[in-house]
């Protein structure tokens, strides 16, 4: 049994016990706290993005270690590196914390605590007190110092509480360096996003530097899908802008145009020669003021990455023939001779065939306004060069010239070779830049060589066949831009070629399809060039056309197809015109065919003699050739032609200038209003413009295209829209031609109509 003694002993080591149970679970419980107290000041740290709020939140963790009779935080001044005050508690002690610091400073323990990473405590001037200094660092700068006042000595200041001090110290301070980093970003941001605002601005208001500036911010925005959104905005902004202006500017142009023509013909009706050459002046300056509008808006389409190119497959002969035609009248006006070279063989290419055109043209008209009394000359050839089919247009000319320094500078925007000549010639200095970027466009290349006072020669070389997406590269230094160059395959030598190339050998264009051809020409010429300039000119005028190369073949056509009308050589082999004409005139089934004799004799009475209905001499004079012709067709009234137009000044000159050529004409305001009409007398044929209130042009289409009973109505669109891929698409699905307004005159118009609503050739009852 135990003795009082002992279990007096073991109550007190129970107690002792407990005693030392309550207080480690009292240093775990603090322990906890202070963790708990350390992760809520990192949070709360991490939320706060100024420094004054991060010293509020660290006071509150270091009052709960112990207690301060003062507590301040210095900052580093980034401008002298001076420790300013910045941060203190309480509010009436700034000269007691200013006088212990600048103490510390003076005796240099101040500067000392900044190299220790840890608290550093000192005796204060306070009696009992103690001092607590501790740098405020990161790893890579200083941020400032803490400074604390405690009503204790150093001794007393065990691990216990300058550990947590430390760490919560050390927060603070990465909580600095983190506001620190936010502002700059944050200000940075604010820069990025002040220039994103201003560059934006600029886009809507300047078009040539778009490119540089959307790969500008692309550099210096990586990463903001704001800004990049802002930028895609203002390019559709800018596209949208200049497809109005297109619109704006090209409508009321047509209808100056328009009017201006049909004042010419009321003017040569009545004789006026004075107000004629007036009117022809202001057409004149129309259609110049129209394509400088059309090189700007070029340009700015090309300036903006928006130009695409729609390739196709095209004969390269018939299209230069046709840019000669429309180029040579440009010629004559300065009295140069205009001659073009081709060499075997040219065939076919793959590419934009309106871009390649626009080049051609461009170089062709600055040959021609800068040259007088000289020769001008293009010369086309197919050359292979690296495995690479390239064609090759060189256009020459014994002009003006070039200095050798201005040869760069004038393929630049706006430039010309010097100040003089653009006042002496006019123009923009587009002309070049854009056949130059076209080039680039289409995978080649615009060079020049040119002496001052000998002439100018222009070389620009673009692959044969074009690829969707593709662009093959051509080094300006390559030996395709030396005039001597003679590619991998030698070259036949060139000759002076006609306006269209002759039909290859065995070919036989006089064999019409065996189907009627009621309102067809039969042209029987064995001259090949004559038998081309006639079906050409007949195209223009609306009307279709078969060949024959001799009188054999005619007869055999004119059996098959029953032509309208016949146009007879009469000296030809083996079976001459006469014996031709005779055979017509005793056949019951072609004798009631006119038949116009066309001759290099002139033997008119017996040619009326021998049943011909009208007979011309070669040369061909046009003019005369298409007064008969009028004589044998008549415009086709059955039914009218509808114009759709929103435009009440284009839709006037319009109708008055189809009223004049025969046709009855019909008007609707927009394609609803069309509709409506077309369902009490559908029309022969529909003129349609595409931008229009209430129902545009494009679901006016649809809707045409959708009735059987109007789905074979041709439809002709008359536009100042600039069209993208996708609106060429549907127009080349659902219409039968595409005019841009202003940029054809009233013949191009008429002609067009010819072919779908115009001219028949009546049968006659004898010939």
């Amino acid at each position: 049994m135990a003795t009082p003694n002992e279990d007096e002993n073991q109550e007190q080591k129970m107690r002792v016990r407990i005693d030392f149970l309550e207080k480690l679970a009292q240093k775990h419980l603090f322990g906890l706290d202070l963790l708990a107290s350390l992760g809520e000041l990192q949070h709360g740290a991490s939320l706060r993005k100024d420094p004054q709020g991060i010293f509020n939140i660290a006071r509150q963790h270091l009052k709960f270690l112990t207690a301060f009779d003062f507590m301040a935080f210095f900052v580093v001044d980034e401008m002298d590196y001076e420790f300013v005050l910045q941060d203190f508690e309480p509010e009436g002690e700034r000269q007691r914390v200013q006088e212990e610091a600048d103490r510390q400073i003076e005796n240099g323990t101040f500067s000392w605590a900044l190299n220790q990473n840890r608290p550093v405590i000192v005796r204060s001037s306070s009696s009992g007190k103690s001092l607590v200094l501790h740098v405020l660092a990161t790893k890579s700068r200083v941020r400032g110092m803490f400074v604390g006042l405690v009503p204790k000595s150093e001794i007393e200041l065990n691990d216990a509480i300058t550990y947590p001090l430390s760490v919560i110290l050390q927060s603070t301070a990465n909580a600095l360096e983190s506001a620190a980093l936010y502002k700059l970003a944050f200000e940075q941001n604010q820069n990025l996003e002040e220039m994103v605002r201003k560059r934006t601005q600029a886009l809507e208001e300047q078009t040539v530097q778009l490119k540089e500036e959307i790969a500008y911010r692309k550099l210096v925005e990586e990463g903001l899908v704001v800004a990049k959104e802002e930028a895609e905005s203002a390019a559709k902004a800018k596209s949208e802008f200049l497809a109005n202006m297109s619109h704006e500017i090209r409508t009321p142009m047509n209808a100056i145009l328009g009017y201006c023509e049909i004042l010419q013909y009321e003017c040569k009706k009545l004789d006026n020669l004075g107000l004629m050459d007036d009117l022809k002046g202001i057409e004149s300056a129309g259609r110049h003021l129209l394509s400088l509008i059309n090189d700007i808006l070029d340009f700015s389409k090309i300036q903006a990455g928006m130009m695409e190119l729609h390739l196709e497959v095209f004969d390269i002969q018939a299209m230069v023939a046709d840019v000669a035609n429309t180029i040579r009248h440009l010629a004559d006006k300065n009295k140069n001779s205009l001659e073009i070279f081709y060499s075997e063989p040219i065939g076919l290419m793959q590419s934009d065939m309106t871009r390649v055109r626009q080049a051609l043209f461009n170089l062709l008209g600055n040959a021609c306004k800068f040259t007088e009394n000289g020769r001008i000359s293009l010369r086309v050839s197919r050359e292979t060069w690296q495995e690479t089919e390239w064609i090759r247009f060189v256009v020459s000319d014994t002009g003006i010239g070039i200095e050798s320094d201005k040869l760069e500078s004038i393929f630049h925007e706006f430039t010309q070779a010097d100040s003089s000549t653009t006042r002496r010639y006019g123009g923009t200095g587009l002309g070049l830049s854009i056949s130059r970027r076209l080039c680039l466009m289409m995978g080649g290349d615009l060079r020049v060589q040119s002496e001052v006072g000998k002439g100018s020669s222009f070389t620009f070389v673009i692959p044969a066949e074009a690829k969707p997406g593709s662009r093959i590269s051509i080094d300006k230094d390559s030996p395709l831009f030396r005039p001597d160059f003679v590619g991998d395959k030698r070259r036949e030598a060139a000759v002076v070629a006609p306006l269209k190339a002759e039909p290859p050998p065995g070919e036989k264009p006089a064999v019409a399809a065996r189907k009627s051809r009621q309102n067809s020409i039969l042209i029987i010429d064995d001259d090949g060039v004559t038998r081309d300039l006639i079906l050409r000119f007949l195209k223009k005028e609306g009307l279709e056309a078969v060949t024959a190369s001799n009188g054999r073949i005619g007869l055999q056509v004119a059996r098959e197809s029953l032509p309208s009308l016949i146009i007879l050589d009469m000296m030809m082999p083996e079976m001459d015109g006469w014996t031709v004409l005779r055979e017509l005139k005793t056949d019951p089934a072609l004798a009631h065919i006119p038949v116009v004799i066309l001759s290099m004799v002139d033997e008119r009475e017996k040619g009326l003699s021998e049943g011909a209905s009208d007979y011309l001499t070669k040369p061909l004079d046009w003019e005369s050739f298409l007064s008969v012709l009028n004589k044998y067709r008549v415009p086709h009234l059955s039914s009218p032609i509808m114009l759709v137009e929103d435009d009440p000044r284009n839709a006037d000159m319009m109708i008055r200038v189809l009223n004049k050529s025969g046709w009855a004409i019909s008007h609707a305001a927009n394609g609803h209003e069309a509709l409506d009409c077309m369902r009490s007398s559908a029309p022969k044929l529909i003129l349609l413009d595409l931008k229009m209130p209430i129902m545009d042009g494009f679901e006016f289409l649809s809707q045409v295209r959708r009735a059987e009973e109007w789905r074979s109505i041709p439809i002709l669109v008359l536009t100042s829209k600039e069209l993208n891929q996708e609106e060429r698409l549907r127009l080349s699905e659902y219409s039968d031609g595409v005019l841009l307004k202003g940029n054809y005159s009233k013949e191009d118009l008429v002609n067009q109509i010819r072919r779908f609503a115009g001219y028949f050739i009546p049968k006659k009852s004898g010939s």
